[in-house]
């Protein structure tokens, strides 16, 4: 990927099409991967892809995009590092059946942000 591309997703540009997004999350560089995930014209199809990555800064920004689903969601709930199921519990489109999961999770970190929502009622129904 060219360097005038990759600043492009560094600057969020408009310009950003679904087959460069495409093309940013095969890049061997985890930057580039990030960037291309925290992109507004993210699709949930690139969400599917971002969540499989390998590094979970990836992944943990895949979960906070807007686009992420009830699915997505669910899918981060069960990622092995706590930052990616801490992000899954924070999205606003996490669902009761999402907290309670969260509120049994191994991490005191995750089991604290489920309470708080929990007990704001801050969760879709």
């Amino acid at each position: 990927m060219n360097n005038y591309l990759k600043q492009a997703f560094r600057n969020k540009s408009p310009w950003i099409q679904k087959h460069h997004i495409d093309k940013a999350l095969d890049d061997e560089s985890s930057s580039v991967r990030y960037a291309a995930i925290s992109h507004p014209n993210a699709t949930k199809e690139h969400i599917d892809k971002a969540l499989n990555d390998e590094d979970w800064n990836v992944r943990c920004h895949a979960i906070q995009h807007p686009n992420a689903t009830k699915e997505h969601i669910d899918k981060a709930l069960n990622d092995r590092d706590w930052d990616v199921r801490y992000a899954a519990i924070r999205h606003p489109n996490a669902s009761k059946e999402h907290i309670d999961k969260a509120l049994d999770d191994e991490d005191k970190g995750v089991r604290g942000a489920a309470k708080s929502r929990l007990e704001r009622r801050d969760y879709k129904e």
